[in-house]
């Protein structure tokens, strides 16, 4: 009997002493893991930088017109007040504009920008979106490199719309510019959660209000994940750059979550949408007026408070007499 309890009793001694190196062994290994994945990430930001510096002709001078008429005068006041703009087309940008703006602004062509994207960051599922993906990093990578204090994004498939502003609408851009409290400010959107079921209630990360003595044409969602999609136009801060392009090259995450209007813009801080959207897309797999309905059914439920403002309400839900 005594035997026996010596043995249980070393047994013990020797787990006891056996725990403390165990645990150092899974910290070791852990941080050893740690320091293994960001080693990855900094040599895989290194090549995506690499990349885009050394590829040639894909950024071009946008033409400038005296007669254009393709966006609304109050939206090209709008980007006037930022410090550039860039137009993303798969082949060189048709499109001319007004000199003020075609000197702050480039056109990034996507097929020249394509046959530089390094392989792993844009195979597998999804790979168009990839490479759009791939060209709205590398956008904001440019953005960094000329330490631009914001910048817009518009695709060249987006059209506007004929949605009226209000008549200060510059003016209240302007002071959400000012006020430093964005992080993205969306002008065309898709709320992409709404298209499931039109009897859901709005879900709080999608609710999106207005201070009418701020902005009458901008609310600003309640927080982050909600589901609307669409990149075709919209304006990023410099405050999250680095946080989105992160998002875009992380390749420990699937295909799915570094599409740029799914994951990386969905679990972005601070945005502000216009009310109503500026823009549809020509070569989305849903119709214009399907795009617009959506848009009625999203101010209807999560915009408030309510009322909103004569020129939406007028636009949405009077029926004319």
């Amino acid at each position: 009997m005594r035997i026996q309890g010596g043995s249980n009793g070393s047994t013990r001694s020797r787990r006891q002493a056996s725990s403390p190196t165990t645990c150092l062994l899974l910290i070791f290994m852990l941080v050893a893991l740690s320091r293994s994945q960001i080693f990855n990430q900094q040599l895989s930001s290194e090549e995506f930088s690499a990349s885009v510096k050394s590829c040639a002709g894909f950024m071009k001078p946008v033409a400038t017109t005296a007669n254009f008429r393709r966006y609304p005068q109050q939206i090209l006041e709008i980007l006037t007040e930022i410090d550039h703009v860039f137009m993303l087309s798969f082949e060189p940008c048709e499109l001319a504009l007004p000199e003020q703006l075609a000197r702050r602004a480039t056109c990034i062509v996507g097929s020249e920008l394509d046959k530089c994207a390094p392989s792993r960051y844009i195979a597998g599922e999804f790979t168009h979106a990839m490479k759009v993906s791939f060209a709205h990093a590398a956008m904001i990578e440019i953005s960094q490199r000329a330490r631009y204090r914001h910048v817009a994004i518009i695709e060249s498939d987006a059209i506007f719309t004929s949605a009226e502003l209000s008549v200060d609408a510059v003016t209240g851009f302007k002071n959400i510019l000012r006020a430093d409290d964005w992080n993205l400010i969306r002008f065309g959107y898709r709320p992409y959660f709404s298209e499931e079921s039109s009897r859901k209630r709005c879900a709080r990360s999608c609710r999106c209000y207005m201070d009418t003595r701020f902005s009458q044409d901008f609310c600003k969602l309640d927080g982050t994940g909600c589901d609307i999609r669409s990149s075709d136009f919209y304006l990023i801060h410099s405050s999250v750059f680095g946080q989105l392009k992160a998002k875009l090259l992380d390749l420990r995450n699937p295909n799915s979550k570094r599409i740029i209007d799914t994951w990386p813009i969905r679990t972005t801080s601070k945005q502000w949408l216009l009310v109503p959207h500026g823009t549809v897309q020509r070569t989305l797999d849903i119709p214009f007026d399907y795009q617009i309905g959506l848009q009625s059914l999203y101010v209807k439920k999560c915009v408030g408070p309510r009322p909103v403002p004569d020129h939406i309400d007028t636009q949405f839900f009077r029926t004319p007499s």
